[in-house]
């Protein structure tokens, strides 16, 4: 199941995910695979990221902390889990993530360039 930040449990249902057993409608001969048009993104250069360093000893449960990769424009495009740079942890947004807010927490630059 393809899950996006800012949509409801409810909606989910209503979310089409596609799959190499369900491909995208609008599948071409040349498309990357048949579920994404493009390759994945490895290279992240002209990108800002932003590795979480909040401490979060005030709550009782475990909050994890991610490495937030932003456009040109601020909006995020996606992140990596748990502050693990490689392939495997990137998630990908379908569209920039306006509704990215810094606030009450802290982060670091950092440089990930090409992975």
């Amino acid at each position: 199941m393809c899950l996006r930040i800012g949509v409801s449990s409810h909606n989910m249902m209503n979310q089409i995910v596609y799959t190499v057993s369900n491909p995208h409608p609008h599948w071409e001969k040349d498309w990357y695979s048949c579920i994404e048009k493009y390759e994945p993104m490895t290279d992240f250069t002209d990108f800002q990221c932003l590795e979480e360093v909040t401490v979060w000893d005030k709550v009782e449960f475990k909050i994890p902390s991610h490495t937030y990769v932003l456009n040109r424009a601020g909006y995020c495009c996606g992140y990596f889990k748990n502050n693990i740079i490689d392939i495997d942890n990137w998630v990908k947004f379908g569209r920039s993530n306006k509704g990215f807010s810094k606030s009450h927490r802290k982060f670091k630059k950092v440089t990930i360039g090409k992975i």
